[in-house]
């Protein structure tokens, strides 16, 4: 393994493994933020049970933790990452709060913006092995894998 990647897969997930604890064990510091975006969810026609908020962001919390500590492993990197940013952008987007133009507001989403946008980078990280797509439309054409270079066969 890279040793860029065992370094930086434990960087990349620390943050989400300490806002998932956050929210797992204090969700009330979570609730205005899950109520923009339950509201939002609620205005698009998914139906969410009032009174079950907490629960929500507790949820949540535990599958950022688990998320972020199989990253910060390397196990299932690609999924992982994946549940990461799947689970970040709407709280991301819930927190961020429309009119406020304060530096410190805008420094915030943009650092919440990187890390989703780290976590994408991560889960499509193949690190450095051509796609299973690519492998099947060259075993089909009769061509071999060989490093990076794609040869005929004979």
């Amino acid at each position: 393994m890279n040793i860029f990647r065992v370094i930086a897969r434990p960087l990349l997930a620390a943050p989400f493994v300490l806002g998932g604890l956050n929210a797992a064990t204090q969700p009330e510091g979570h609730r205005a933020a899950a109520e923009r975006a339950l509201d939002t969810a609620r205005r698009i026609g998914i139906s969410v049970d009032t009174g079950k908020e907490d629960t929500i962001i507790r949820a949540s919390g535990a599958v950022q933790v688990a998320a972020g500590a199989l990253l910060a492993l390397g196990k299932c990197p690609r999924l992982s990452a994946a549940v990461l940013a799947l689970t970040d952008a709407p709280a991301a987007l819930a927190s961020f709060a429309v009119g406020d133009k304060s530096t410190h507001a805008l420094h915030e989403a943009a650092a919440r913006a990187g890390l989703i946008g780290g976590v994408m980078l991560a889960a499509f990280d193949r690190q450095g092995r051509p796609s299973l797509g690519y492998r099947v439309s060259a075993r089909k054409g009769g061509a071999r894998l060989r490093g990076t270079k794609q040869i005929k066969r004979a």
